[in-house]
């Protein structure tokens, strides 16, 4: 069977993006000037385990920095003098220990940075410069959501009422990747893309073949660590890696049933706790490498079946990965099926041979 691969992508805006939030009220009783929180996060359709939404915001909660700065205004490096990676926790309510107070200065000020999950894997704090330095994990299954809270909304914050609350408003800072895949049988789509999709007349895969997919990889020069300023939600430090990063993803980290049954129908391929998870970054010269098997029932083989493994790798291309933005790529497996024709020839009559026998009288 001749095998062909497809690739694709599809854009989509992450939901924080768009505006879209939930918001968490707090129930507390009025405690005369103590802080107080309240928190916005993106809210997500498809958001589970790695991808932070709002379970998961209350299941890790979030951790503050602030920063008091008497009348002055908030400046890099400031000291985190009044909050230092302080955890906020979620029973009922956001709570948090010790208990802060406003400063009753009139005009002092104090800025709040926060960022979820708390003690994020890969992360390391820097609370007098305001930065977070992030690593994403060599493997997808361990790569998770970083969000920090919007950088202007919490600055030189004044003694607020009573029933005030300090929001913050947190923000997917990552790009997030995940797989849909189908079968394209004996008429491919041809545009390099696969986006749009073109071919309107895809082909049947005969009821004897399965096609399952047990690895993908996306290969190029991944910038793996950088910094994030929060006080303005920017990365820096981010430069193509000398060499070729692999972010792959397993059987395990697949939709068992999509995974093991590859239909014409487009599906997503990833399960939902495992979404790669990128630095924001251009990245130049990058492949998707798929590695499949196409089974074959039939008897007449021993085992009963055969199987062909596929490794197959798209052409390089060029992608900007942005930030707070999730990406789905499509993955079309072109299946060509063997096909036969036949033609009868007449017998080949050869040359004429004489045998003189000799004349009996």
């Amino acid at each position: 069977m001749k095998s062909k691969f497809y690739f694709g992508f599809l854009a989509m805006a992450a939901i924080a993006a768009t505006g879209c939030s939930s918001e968490v009220e707090n129930a507390t009783d009025l405690k005369g000037n103590a802080i107080e929180f309240g928190t916005y996060v993106g809210r997500d359709a498809n958001s589970r385990a790695t991808v932070l939404d709002l379970d998961g915001l209350k299941a890790s909660g979030f951790g503050v920095f602030a920063y008091y700065t008497a009348q002055a205004d908030y400046a890099d490096g400031a000291t985190a003098n009044f909050m230092n990676n302080q955890k906020v926790e979620f029973t009922t309510d956001w709570t948090y220990s010790p208990l802060k107070y406003w400063p009753n200065n009139p005009g002092d000020k104090v800025t709040f940075f926060a960022y979820a999950p708390y003690d994020v894997a890969g992360a390391v704090l820097t609370p007098n410069a305001g930065t977070i330095t992030f690593t994403v994990a060599d493997a997808v299954a361990n790569q998770q959501d970083l969000t920090v809270s919007d950088a202007t909304s919490n600055k030189n914050l004044t003694k607020q009422a009573v029933t005030g609350k300090v929001n913050f408003n947190f923000k997917h800072v990552l790009a997030r990747v995940g797989l849909n895949v189908e079968a394209m049988v004996d008429r491919v789509n041809g545009d390099a893309t696969g986006d749009p999709d073109t071919n309107k007349e895809n082909g049947t895969l005969d009821d004897k073949t399965t096609i399952k997919v047990t690895k993908v990889e996306l290969i190029g020069k991944f910038d793996k660590e950088a910094t994030i300023n929060l006080g303005t939600s920017a990365w820096s430090g981010v430069a193509p890696a000398a060499t070729d990063v692999i972010y792959t993803w397993e059987a395990a980290n697949f939709v068992t049933s999509v995974a093991d049954n590859v239909t014409t129908t487009k599906q997503q391929l990833n399960n939902a706790n495992n979404y790669a998870m990128l630095i924001p970054q251009p990245v130049t010269g990058m492949t998707v490498k798929i590695t499949y098997d196409v089974i074959t029932t039939d008897s007449k083989l021993p085992g009963g079946n055969s199987t062909i493994t596929n490794v197959i790798t798209s052409a390089p291309f060029n992608f900007n990965f942005e930030q707070g933005k999730a990406y789905m790529f499509n993955l079309h497996l072109g299946m060509t099926s063997v096909k036969f024709s036949a033609s009868v020839a007449d017998w080949d009559t050869g040359s004429e041979i004489v045998v003189n026998l000799p004349i009996n009288n």
